[in-house]
């Protein structure tokens, strides 16, 4: 089955994407978020909810579907695209616990950098946290890097650079 990206066009549609990721991450607030998922047939494989703008920046949270393929680089790729085209943000952080090598690995691959340890953030004070940083630039460099240059200047073009 083939999947698609669901980009809500009311409040609502964002609503019931963030209640999702909500109930997959109990510590994610689904309040002001704008949220993106990819669907295989009608079942959520992926959500991305970008929250809290501050600054010029969104913070990203991402949840999946257990038994659900979604995972395609452009369905990535257009994901990771929503806070630089529709939210016109220069820039997304992402926070992951330390021993969470799978999402690390991913977020490494779609350009993220590692920008700081955040100690004993947990309610218990028992766990770190990794603090990673993706910039429009970095995004339009693996667009670039995945689809080619010509890509870069539509970008720049629709969004600016």
């Amino acid at each position: 089955m083939s999947t698609r990206i669901y980009l809500p066009d009311s409040v609502e549609g964002h609503l019931f994407l963030a209640t999702w990721l909500s109930n997959k991450i109990p510590d994610f607030e689904p309040c002001n978020v704008q949220c993106v998922a990819v669907m295989n047939g009608q079942r959520i494989g992926c959500v991305m909810g970008y929250s809290n703008p501050h600054y010029n920046r969104v913070e990203l949270c991402v949840a999946s579907e257990p038994g659900v393929w979604w995972f395609t680089r452009d369905n990535c790729l257009q994901m990771l695209g929503l806070p630089f085209t529709n939210m016109q943000r220069q820039g997304v952080t992402a926070m992951v616990f330390r021993g969470n090598t799978k999402v690390r690995r991913w977020l490494q691959w779609a350009g993220f950098r590692l920008e700081g340890n955040i100690r004993k953030i947990t309610h218990n004070g028992t766990r770190n946290m990794l603090m990673y940083g993706l910039l429009r630039s970095e995004y339009i460099d693996l667009v670039e890097k995945v689809k080619g240059p010509e890509i870069r200047q539509q970008f720049e073009q629709m969004y600016g650079s």
